[in-house]
């Protein structure tokens, strides 16, 4: 009978390790989850950060565009007057 116990015993602490690994796995899986969610979301962020940053420069590069293209013109025009002057 004590032999009988003892395997109840032995099935119950077995069952109860299984339950306790079970838990343990599935914790570790959520925090896997949890950490990868974040890792996307820090990539997302960076992404949208990094777009912005593009549509900036390139905003500020057009813009670099008009007055270098201005100035040309302006220099050109400044040139033409002194050669009439000159002439």
């Amino acid at each position: 009978m004590a032999e009988q116990t003892t395997k109840k015993e032995l099935l119950v602490e077995l069952e109860l390790e299984s339950a306790v690994l079970e838990m343990v796995r599935n914790k570790e899986q959520e925090e896997y989850e949890e950490e990868v969610m974040n890792l996307e979301a820090s990539i997302n962020e960076s992404r949208e950060e990094y777009l912005v940053t593009a549509r900036e420069n390139e905003r500020i590069r057009r813009k670099d565009d008009l007055v270098i293209e201005r100035n040309k013109h302006y220099i050109e025009a400044l040139i033409q007057q002194d050669v009439a002057d000159i002439t």
